[in-house]
C-alpha cells in the first residue's frame, strides 16, 4: 500500500496540472484524465450509458491486473466550501466471463491555488465468487476526509474547486472485464451524518453522474414593446410574459427602467420550472411632444433545487445551480399623438335664485356659455323642467373661444310656496349634462296698490352748445317706480328746444327706465325748460329743469365737444349715497350698453343698452342696493369696452 501512496503521489503532481485534454472526451464536466501505462486504454473513454435503468457514468473496462489505475476530473467552475465530510455511491459490475475481484475507489478534491495538496477517502471492494455476487458496491458513507501532503506542506485551502477520481481495480481469472460506475459523489459541511438531522441544508451534489446540471431557462415573449401613438395625460398597460423552460427555479431578482415615463411590476419573484409569470410593463404619457424610448432590465438568477434523496435514506441534496445574476433588457417606445380637436364648456353660474316675486309679476335673468376649446360647441338641448321658468336662446352653436348668452324668465303663478327647477344643457363638450338650479320663492302682494314715481335727475343743464358745430346734446334721466302698482303716465315739454324720445311711461313695480332728453338750440342764448311728468303717482305732477346756452359761432373746424375717443370717467362723487353720475364719451353714434355689477359678478342694473349719437353722456344711478362695492361697464358695437369701480356707502 506504502507503493501505491507513492504513486500516488507522483501522479497527482502530474494530473492536477494536465493542459492537453481532449474536448470529445468530455461528458458532463467529466473529462479522462490519465491511466496507467499497463491500462487497455481502449476502454477508458468516457461514455453515456442507462445500466439496467440506473443512471450512470461509465469510467471505464480493462483486462489488466491489480493496481492498474485510471483518473478522471472535473473543474467546477466555481469555489465552494471545503468540506467535511464526502458520501459516494460507486458501483462494479462484473461482465467478463469469470471475472471476481475488488476495487479501491479513491476521491481527491482540492484547489486549482494548491495543487500538490490532496484530500481523499478511499472504500475497498471485496472479493467475491464468480457467478453468486455479480455486483459489489463499495460505498463511501459519510467518511471524513483524510490528508495526505503531496510534496511540501502546505495550508489546507479553504475552498474547492475540481474533484478527481482513481479507481485501482484487480482480478484473478483470465479475461476479465468490468464497468465501475458512480452514480452520486457528495459534500457534506454540517454534522458528521446528514441522517442525524435531515433538515440541514448542509450538502450539495457535485454531479448528477450522466445528467446535466439543472438550471433554470429564462425567456420572454417579446423584446420590443411599442405603446404606439397616445395623447396627453393618457396610461397604458402592456403585458409581457417571463417563462421557465429548464429544470431549476428562476429568480427574478429586480426589475426597473432608465425612463421614468415606464414603469414594470412583476407578478411573483419566483418562477417554478415549466412555468410562467407576467410583467406588466405601464407608459404614462405626459405633455411634452415626441418620441420617447426607453429599455426595461429584467435581472435573474437560478436558485438552488432541494429534494430528498431516494436511495440515501431521508438526506436532503442541495443540488446546486448557478446563481449568477443575468440581465436581460426589452426596447419600450411611445409616441405622442396631438389631442384631436374638442369644445370645452364653461358656465358663468351653477345657481340662479329670482328671490320673492308676486303672482303675474316676470323675472329675467342671464346665464353666459362659454366654449375655450378649439371645436364648436354644440347645444343639442336646452330647457328647462318647471312651466314656471322659461329659456330664449339665441344661437345653438358657440365657435371656439366665443360665447352666447341664455336668458331665464320666471313668471310667478297664484300658487304660493316656493318654486324650483333646472336649467338643462345637453352638448358636446362632455358626456354629461350640464344643469343649473333654479329658485324663487312666492311674495304677498301688498296690502294697497299704488304707483311711486322717482327720478334723477331734478335738473338738468346742458351748458354751452356752439350750435354751428353741434346739432345737438343729450342728457339721460332714469325714471323708478319704487311702489306696488305698475306706474302709468305720459311727459309733456315746455320749451321748444329741448325734446324726449319718448312720452309715455309704463314702469312695473320696483322696475325703472331711461329717457334721452335732448338739447338743440337754433339761436344764440340761454333758454330754459320743464319736463312734466303726470301720472298715477301721488306726487304727480312732477317737474324736471332744463337749462341750455346756445352759442352760434362760425369757422371753427375742431369741436371741443366732440370726443375725438371713447371713454369711461370715473363716476362722480365716489363714494357716493344715494346717486351717482356716470359720464361717457362717443367720436361716433354707437350702440351702447351700461350696466352695473356686484363683486360677484352678478348683473344688479342695466343703465343703458341702446343707440347713442356721438358726444358726451351722463348718466344718473339711483342706487337701491345695499353698502358695497359696484363695477359699472360700457361696452359699445365698435369693439369698446371698459369697467371701473364704485363704492356705495348708506
Amino acid at each position: 500500500m506504502k507503493t501505491i501512496l507513492i504513486f500516488l503521489a507522483l501522479l497527482l503532481g502530474t494530473v492536477l496540472n494536465a493542459k492537453d485534454i481532449a474536448s470529445k472526451d468530455t461528458v458532463n464536466g467529466w473529462y479522462f484524465l490519465r491511466a496507467n501505462k499497463d491500462v487497455d486504454t481502449a476502454y477508458t473513454l468516457l461514455t453515456d450509458k442507462s445500466y439496467e435503468g440506473v443512471s450512470a457514468q461509465f469510467f471505464g473496462t480493462s483486462t489488466k491486473n491489480w493496481e492498474d489505475s485510471v483518473f478522471w476530473r472535473k473543474d467546477l467552475n466555481k469555489s465552494y466550501p471545503f468540506p467535511k465530510f464526502v458520501h459516494g455511491y460507486a458501483s462494479l459490475y462484473n461482465i467478463g466471463k469469470d471475472s471476481a475481484g475488488g476495487s479501491i475507489i479513491h476521491v481527491f478534491i482540492g484547489n486549482k491555488k494548491n495543487p500538490n495538496i490532496g484530500y481523499y477517502m478511499s472504500a475497498v471492494g471485496s472479493d467475491g465468487y464468480p457467478f453468486q455476487h455479480p455486483e459489489w458496491y463499495p460505498r463511501l458513507y459519510w467518511l471524513p476526509i483524510r490528508e495526505r501532503v503531496f510534496g511540501p506542506f502546505v495550508n489546507k485551502p479553504d475552498s474547492v474547486d475540481f474533484v478527481i477520481i482513481m479507481i485501482t481495480h484487480g482480478y484473478r481469472n483470465t479475461d476479465p472485464r468490468c464497468e465501475f460506475i458512480v452514480d452520486k459523489l457528495a459534500f457534506s459541511y454540517g454534522k458528521d451524518n446528514l441522517w442525524e438531522d435531515p433538515t440541514i441544508d448542509s450538502s450539495i451534489v457535485i454531479d448528477r453522474f450522466g445528467d446535466p446540471a439543472p438550471a433554470p431557462i429564462f425567456k420572454i415573449d417579446k423584446k420590443t414593446l411599442d405603446f404606439g401613438a397616445m395623447g396627453p395625460n393618457s396610461t397604458k398597460t402592456e403585458n409581457i410574459n417571463i417563462s421557465n423552460s429548464g429544470d431549476a427555479p428562476l429568480v427574478i431578482s429586480r426589475v426597473w427602467t432608465n425612463n421614468p415615463s415606464f414603469s414594470a411590476k412583476y407578478e411573483t419573484s419566483i418562477v417554478e420550472f415549466g412555468d410562467s409569470a407576467n410583467l406588466a410593463i405601464k407608459f404614462n404619457q405626459d405633455s411634452v411632444r415626441g418620441l420617447k424610448k426607453g429599455l426595461i432590465f429584467i435581472e435573474h438568477k437560478g436558485a438552488n433545487v432541494r429534494e430528498r434523496a431516494p436511495d440515501w435514506s431521508n438526506a436532503l441534496v442541495i443540488y446546486l445551480v448557478d446563481t449568477t445574476a443575468k440581465i436581460d433588457t426589452i426596447s419600450v417606445s411611445a409616441d405622442f399623438k396631438e389631442p384631436d380637436p374638442s369644445p370645452i364648456f364653461k358656465i358663468s353660474k351653477k345657481i340662479i335664485d329670482f328671490g320673492k316675486v308676486m303672482a303675474g309679476i316676470m323675472k329675467t335673468d342671464t346665464v353666459r356659455i362659454t366654449n375655450t376649446g378649439d371645436a364648436d360647441l354644440i347645444l343639442s338641448e336646452v330647457r328647462t323642467n318647471s312651466p314656471n321658468f322659461s329659456v330664449i336662446l339665441s344661437a345653438m352653436t358657440i365657435g371656439p373661444k366665443s360665447s352666447t348668452d341664455i336668458v331665464v324668465n320666471f313668471i310667478q303663478d297664484s300658487v304660493k310656496g316656493k318654486k324650483e327647477g333646472l336649467l338643462i344643457i345637453k352638448h358636446n363638450g362632455t358626456e354629461k349634462i350640464d344643469t343649473i338650479q333654479l329658485l324663487a320663492d312666492f311674495k304677498e302682494p301688498d296690502p294697497v296698490l299704488k304707483a311711486q314715481l322717482s327720478y334723477s335727475p331734478k335738473s338738468a343743464d346742458f351748458g354751452t352748445l356752439k350750435i354751428n358745430e353741434v346739432s345737438h346734446k343729450d342728457t339721460l334721466v332714469v325714471f323708478k317706480n319704487t311702489g306696488n302698482d305698475t306706474l302709468r303716465g305720459s311727459i309733456s315739454i315746455i320749451g321748444k328746444v329741448f325734446s324726449i324720445d319718448s312720452i309715455n311711461l309704463l314702469i312695473a313695480p320696483m322696475d325703472s327706465i331711461v329717457k334721452t332728453v335732448r338739447f338743440a338750440p337754433a339761436e344764440t342764448g340761454k333758454v330754459s325748460g320743464f319736463l312734466i311728468i303726470t301720472s298715477n303717482s301721488p306726487t304727480s305732477p312732477d317737474t324736471v329743469y332744463l337749462t341750455g346756452t346756445g352759442d352760434k359761432t362760425t369757422g371753427v373746424q375742431n369741436n371741443p365737444e366732440t370726443p375725438k375717443d371713447f371713454s369711461l370717467s370715473q363716476n362722480y362723487p365716489n363714494p357716493f349715497n344715494p346717486s351717482t353720475t356716470i359720464e361717457f364719451s362717443l367720436p361716433k353714434s354707437s350702440l351702447v350698453n351700461l350696466t352695473i355689477y356686484n363683486m360677484l359678478g352678478q348683473e344688479v342694473k342695466t343703465l343703458i343698452n341702446r343707440e347713442l349719437n356721438e358726444g358726451i353722456h351722463q348718466v344718473i344711478w339711483n342706487a337701491e342696493v345695499p353698502s358695497g362695492t359696484y363695477f359699472y361697464r360700457l361696452t359699445t358695437n365698435n369693439g369698446f369696452v371698459v369697467a371701473k369701480k364704485m363704492i356705495l356707502m348708506k
